[in-house]
């Protein structure tokens, strides 16, 4: 059961992030979850939305996460 239980929350996280994200992941070009990518992208959308000016830059490092 736990498996499968484990399946379905990998394809329901999978589900809410990006193709772009997904790529990512699927080429091994980050360590972050994709919750965490979900996160960023969320934060992302919210600048976007309230029509911030300016760039956004997200700068990995390595094992410790993002910065």
């Amino acid at each position: 059961m736990s498996k499968l239980l484990d399946k379905l929350r990998d394809r329901w996280r999978k589900a809410r992030v990006s193709p772009v994200s997904l790529a990512v992941r699927r080429e091994n070009l980050t360590y972050l979850s994709l919750t965490k990518l979900r996160n960023i992208e969320q934060a992302l959308q919210k600048i976007d939305a309230d029509g911030v000016d300016g760039d956004c830059l997200e700068a990995g490092v390595a094992l410790g996460g993002s910065a």
